[in-house]
């Protein structure tokens, strides 16, 4: 059985914040999949659809500004193999955070 919409919706939003905690920090690929985790969030909230990373990533990118795509497109490269190299430095990851955690913010249950 489907559970109740806003179940489903409160551990969609719970994943993401558990994705920002200091334990998974540490991981390698964290914040590749913290990225990641964001833009499924949103898209999966947003379309009422469930997404996987990609699918995520695919739906958010023409919806960030462009200045913020590069930060999404790395981390997709990097969940597919497409890039190898996880840097950060080039990547305005913080505006990407605060920008997607305010559109799922927006969003209304």
């Amino acid at each position: 059985p489907e559970p109740p919409a806003a179940m489903f919706r409160a551990a969609i939003r719970s994943e993401a914040m558990w994705s920002l905690s200091d334990a998974i920090a540490m991981i390698p690929g964290a914040r590749r999949n913290h990225v990641l985790t964001l833009s499924r969030t949103w898209a999966t909230l947003a379309t009422r659809t469930i997404h996987s990373k990609v699918s995520g990533a695919e739906w958010a990118l023409p919806r960030l500004p462009t200045d913020l795509r590069p930060v999404l497109e790395h981390a997709r490269d990097l969940h597919t193999g497409v890039a190898d190299l996880e840097t950060w430095d080039d990547h305005s990851y913080a505006a990407y955070e605060r920008h997607v955690q305010a559109e799922i913010s927006g969003l209304q249950d």
